[in-house]
């Protein structure tokens, strides 16, 4: 069991729903966790024995959360903030044109954790990592002491998965294995439907199985061919 740890002569934000922040206060950190919030003398008093750390001048916030990351994109940092369209009227939005390479398993596995220190040392406890072929990299992530929410592009990985019965679970499956800290989620849709609606399943605006459909008719979210229609 380590020694406790008090920071004193801090401004500490609280956090709560009052908006409080305490100044001139100090915090106590024992067997890992805060423990107690206060005067800094009166915190010091509690904690005689204490390793003590200065934090005269600094702020004490909780753990930020970061709730949609793509932590290997690191690799394009400065490319999509000066390249990218601006995010004005007639808001043509979009990312920058300039294409990015392709990643080894290692180089994705290092940037992220580089992306991933660098959240940490900003004072981020949690984020939310969302993309594709993340159980090459949970692992590693799961290692940094982070709190996890790993979301896989459901329909994206499906449609790349389409006549692989079974890939879809099977990518739940092995980021379960990787890390049990993480929580496995989808975006933008499930695994691609059966039957008919399999020829026109895609990412982006869906079409219908009608002949002649242009995209744009009122049911173009549905097949006929279906069985159960397919929505």
């Amino acid at each position: 069991m380590s020694a406790p740890v008090v920071i004193h002569g801090a401004a500490i934000v609280a956090g709560d729903e009052a908006g409080t922040i305490h100044y001139d206060a100090a915090l106590a950190v024992e067997n890992g966790r805060v423990a107690l919030i206060g005067p800094s003398p009166d915190v010091r008093a509690r904690y005689p024995g204490a390793e003590l750390v200065d934090g005269v001048g600094c702020a004490i916030f909780p753990g930020f959360a970061n709730t949609h990351t793509h932590l290997s994109r690191v690799l394009a940092r400065g490319i999509y903030e000066d390249l990218s369209p601006p995010h004005t009227p007639p808001f043509t939005g979009g990312l920058a044109p300039l294409p990015l390479p392709t990643l080894t398993a290692d180089e994705e596995r290092v940037l992220a954790l580089l992306g991933a220190l660098e959240a940490i040392r900003s004072g981020t406890t949690l984020v939310l990592e969302e993309g594709t072929g993340l159980d090459s990299y949970a692992e590693a992530l799961a290692a940094t002491g982070l709190r996890l929410v790993l979301c896989e592009r459901a329909w994206d990985r499906a449609q790349a998965s389409i006549g692989q019965p079974g890939r879809s679970s099977s990518i739940r499956r092995s980021a379960r294995a990787a890390s049990p800290a993480s929580a496995r989620s989808t975006r933008g849709g499930t695994a691609p439907p059966t039957g008919a609606c399999r020829s026109v399943w895609r990412r982006g605006p869906p079409t219908c199985a009608r002949p002649g459909c242009s995209g744009a008719c009122a049911s173009c979210r549905m097949s006929s061919a279906c069985s159960p229609p397919c929505i």
